[in-house]
């Protein structure tokens, strides 16, 4: 069952983003400033900060690299879904399958060369599946 809405029908989707490379979140930080809807709340270049931003400022979605330093992007995940209450859709990019061993840790996975265009109808689908409905 999706999670009530923690935002008012008309609030940008809170991001935070978790990558150790400083070009790929100047990427998505520019990518994000195109659509209104997307609110970038936060950045991380590793895995611990991940985990401690989001613990701070309550994004509605986390994307994320799986390889960073300190702790992998499914590490943060799996300690935030143990962490229980409400936690943040996520998104784990340059995923390697194996790594989660069929767990169900990411809401989506998607792979580092896909467009910008597909990462933001990701990151709307993967809100709005969490019941975290905007408009």
């Amino acid at each position: 069952m999706p999670l009530p809405s923690r935002r008012f029908p008309n609030a940008a989707i809170r991001v935070v983003v978790a990558d150790d490379h400083p070009a790929v979140r100047a990427g998505l930080r520019a990518l994000f400033a195109t659509d209104r809807r997307i609110e970038l709340v936060g950045e991380a270049s590793d895995g611990s900060n991940a985990f401690d931003l989001v613990g701070r400022l309550d994004p509605d979605v986390l994307i994320m690299d799986n390889q960073m330093p300190g702790a992998s992007g499914l590490d943060v995940a799996r300690r935030l879904r143990a962490r229980g209450g409400a936690s943040p859709a996520i998104v784990v990019l340059s995923f390697d399958p194996a790594s989660s061993r069929g767990e169900p840790i990411a809401d989506r996975y998607l792979e580092k060369g896909v467009s910008g265009s597909e990462i933001v109808r990701t990151i709307h689908e993967v809100a709005d599946a969490a019941g975290r409905v905007y408009t």
